[in-house]
Parts: structure tokens; C-alpha cells; sequence
């Protein structure tokens, strides 16, 4: 099997994997890897593309062309290379497919993140269609693939607001009048006790945020 890896370009969103149709065990990898790292990085799936490349007509084995994301993109912001790695190497040897674990009521956990068992007789989970859930008196939102979000924005198109997902997966937020504020990639913002971000206004503490929830530095009402 020959993987070639690539950053791609032209201002889209999410990886794809290129094959040249010809080899049924390509196409196999090459869908395992695209779900891998969409899931991972939790961009847009771009799936599989048929694509008549050198490098995919003249190689005699199976062989994929990965696009992991997109360099001129918000995808750049995603971009880890040892968070792509993994995901890459779990495509192909599967070990992002939950059914090679041992599954649990409850939480499970494996390479790629964590997903919410809610029936062991059909594997069932929770994902993206099921919305948000309150597990525990926390807050959690999945994403197509079944997975908790983690360290990552959500935007709410139900009511148009911004929430942020931790390291534990639980919605970030604060208590009544009294916000709670946290840094994520240099800039500060505050969240309410609903997990909602305060935007363009004077938070109750008395701090001013800009339209993209930002604090607007050495600001205080």
C-alpha cells in the first residue's frame, strides 16, 4: 500500500482522499482514512474523488493521495501534524473503528476521541442529529461521527449562539451574573450559565467584548 500525503488549496474546507478507481483495496483505505480525519478534526468530509494523477495510474500497488486540509482556509487553524498523523495511521489500520473496542453503557473512549454508549444490544450513540445532552448535569454536543466535541467551538443554529467545548468534552460556562471567562487561542471570552459566549456587549462583570465575543483589552465599565 503507498500513501502519498498533501496540504491542499483553493479556499475549500475538510480532507478528501484521491484514488484512481482502479483498485477496490484503495477505495477501502481511502474511505477509512477521509472518515478518520474528518472526524478527528472535525472538518467537513470531502469523501473519496477519482482523480487521473501520475502517481495514482503509474503506482503498481494500492495506493491513496490524502488531502488532509486545506492550507488557505480557516482549516489551517485545525492543522496539528501529529493529531493528522495518528488519524491517518488509525484510517489504515483501523483503529478508529469502535467496533474493534470493547463496548460500554456509558462512556468509551478510543485513539480518535470520545463517544456516549446508550444501547449495547445495537452499538447505538449519540451524534450530531441527537443535539445537545445533559449527562450527569453537563452538557455535551457529538458530531457526525458519533464523537464528543472537544477543545472546539460550536455554533448553535437554533439560536444562533457560540458555545465551547473543554478538554472534558463539557460545555464551557459560568454561574448566574457571574461569567466565566476562558483564554482560547490568545484571545479571552466569557460564557454565561447556560454555556452561551457574550458578544458585543458589557458583560455583568463588567467587561467589554467585541461582535466575535473577543475582550476588548483594558476595558472595564
Amino acid at each position: 500500500m503507498y500513501v502519498e500525503i498533501h496540504i491542499n488549496a483553493g479556499g475549500g474546507s475538510g480532507p478528501e482522499v484521491l484514488v484512481a478507481g482502479k483498485s477496490e483495496v484503495a477505495n477501502q483505505y481511502a474511505d477509512k482514512v477521509v472518515n478518520a480525519l474528518s472526524g478527528t478534526l472535525n472538518l467537513p468530509n470531502r469523501g473519496i474523488k477519482t482523480r487521473n494523477l501520475i502517481v495514482l495510474n503509474e503506482t503498481v500497488m494500492p495506493v491513496i493521495l490524502v488531502e488532509c486540509l486545506f492550507a488557505d482556509s480557516d482549516d489551517v487553524d485545525k492543522y496539528d501534524p501529529e493529531v493528522i498523523a495518528k488519524a491517518i495511521v488509525n484510517g489504515l489500520v483501523g483503529a478508529e473503528d469502535s467496533s474493534n473496542v470493547e463496548w460500554k453503557l456509558g462512556w468509551n473512549c478510543n485513539d480518535v476521541g470520545w463517544w456516549y454508549c446508550i444501547c449495547l444490544e445495537n452499538k447505538s450513540y449519540y451524534s450530531s442529529k441527537d443535539g445537545w445532552q445533559e449527562i450527569g448535569g453537563e452538557w455535551y454536543i457529538f458530531n457526525d461521527k458519533g464523537y464528543a466535541l472537544q477543545d472546539s467551538w460550536y455554533h448553535d443554529e437554533n439560536n444562533n449562539n457560540w458555545y465551547y467545548l473543554g478538554d472534558d468534552c463539557k460545555m464551557v460556562r459560568g454561574n448566574k451574573d457571574k461569567p466565566l471567562w476562558k483564554w482560547i487561542d490568545s484571545s479571552c471570552y466569557a460564557f454565561d450559565e447556560h454555556g452561551k459566549m457574550y458578544s458585543n456587549c458589557v458583560t455583568p462583570d463588567g467587561y467589554s467584548v467585541d461582535k466575535s465575543g473577543k475582550w476588548i483589552k483594558n476595558t472595564k465599565k
